[in-house]
């Protein structure tokens, strides 16, 4: 028989995993009303970055440069 071990994840990693989807699916909607995915994701940059969108998410992850928003993307895709 085979024993498959049981991964624990901690609380706060998956708080952290959940934060950044909400991030992601917000840039996605953020996308959709811009021309350019360049354009949104600076204007959705701003917006978060500032605290104005998704401020709960900010106070936890805090702020985000252009690179870890797009490989969050990635990840999500």
């Amino acid at each position: 028989m085979v024993q498959i071990p049981i991964r624990i994840i901690a609380e706060s990693a998956k708080l952290t995993a959940l934060a950044r989807v909400d991030v992601v699916k917000a840039l996605q909607n953020i996308r959709g009303k811009y021309k350019t995915k360049k354009e949104a994701d600076s204007i959705f940059l701003d917006l978060y970055n500032s605290g104005m969108l998704l401020p709960k998410v900010y106070q936890f992850l805090g702020s985000i440069s252009v690179g870890t928003l797009h490989r969050w993307l990635l990840f999500n895709s």
